[in-house]
């Protein structure tokens, strides 16, 4: 089965099998999410389930796909076992979004959302969101756990991990529309309190430079987060883009240290090159040690231009 191709999207469904190592269609021709681009999964441990929300429809001005014309706010879940999609109907939830970060806790068995940019009306400016909901797949519901106090700036395109080592979701970097600055702080959610606590501030230099679109995993194992590569300035895919890997336990409290500052659009121009970093903690985790610094051979990137929104 061909992809099926929407405009700039599209709307199939493929299962890899790292045994064979093969791909396979397993798209069907029942009911399934629409053609999008920058939603989210999440796989539901409980119920054995995948679950989609969001996304948006790519703008056709967007010579990568990356500008978004308009959000969607739908929630499908799929069943591996027959690869059929079912449209989830929710009580409350989340405004329509997309490039948000969405984790699943498997302590709780529920799904964890933050932020993104909502685009309502069709090639409309977006609103940059700065909210926490989950979704319970046992009830079929969406909780807002938004807090007063401290919390993430209103930013989309971050990262988002679920570190299960300390129970915890973990959101870094990301963009910041208000400021047009590229994000380098990193933040701790609390599923029991609901509160946000800023581990390392926008300003600090023991980490990566600020960065959207990159990935973020929690090694459960061995209490680490790795976050690897990204962009760094309005054209992810150029010259300014990032590659490499940071690997490390988090720090224990916020560190803000001189010489750092947002990235944004004074930033120096990097040196094109894969940079991968690694640093460790003391048991107690009360300070910081130096990162180690390795650089790799350069590799050649195209441009692409992308909407600045």
């Amino acid at each position: 089965m061909a992809a099926r191709a929407v405009g700039y999207n599209v709307e199939d469904t493929w299962e890899w099998d790292p045994a064979t190592g093969a791909w396979t269609n397993v798209s069907t021709a029942g009911s399934h999410p629409s053609a999008r681009s920058q939603h989210a999964m999440v796989y539901e441990k409980s119920t054995g389930k995948i679950f989609l929300f969001g996304g948006g429809r790519s703008d056709p001005n967007s010579s990568d796909g990356t500008g978004v014309s308009v959000s969607l706010g739908d929630a499908w879940e799929m069943d591996p076992a027959t690869h059929a999609w079912t449209a989830v109907s929710a009580t409350g939830g989340p405004s329509v979004r997309h490039d948000f970060g969405m984790v699943w806790d498997a302590t709780r068995a529920k799904a964890v959302l933050f932020g993104g940019m909502q685009t309502d009306i069709a090639n409309a400016t977006g609103v940059p969101k700065q909210d926490t909901w989950e979704f319970d797949p046992a009830a079929s519901a969406w909780t807002e756990r938004t807090a007063p106090g401290s919390k993430p700036s209103q930013r989309y395109a971050h990262a988002m991990a679920f570190d299960g080592s300390r129970g915890k979701a973990v959101v870094f970097g990301g963009w910041d529309i208000s400021t047009g600055g590229f994000l380098s702080d990193l933040w701790d959610w609390d599923p029991t309190s609901g509160a946000w606590t800023e581990r390392l501030s926008d300003s600090s230099a023991a980490g990566p430079a600020g960065r959207l679109y990159a990935s973020m995993i929690s090694i459960d194992a061995s209490a680490r987060i790795e976050i690897v590569a990204g962009a760094i300035n309005s054209n992810p895919y150029g010259p300014y883009g990032t590659g490499g890997s940071y690997i490390g336990p988090l720090p224990s409290a916020t560190t803000a240290s001189p010489g750092r500052g947002r990235s944004g659009s004074s930033i120096p121009r990097p040196r094109p090159m894969s940079i991968a970093r690694r640093h460790s903690t003391c048991p107690a985790c009360a300070a910081i040690t130096p990162w180690r610094t390795t650089r790799q051979p350069a590799r050649s990137t195209s441009s692409a231009a992308t909407r600045a929104t």
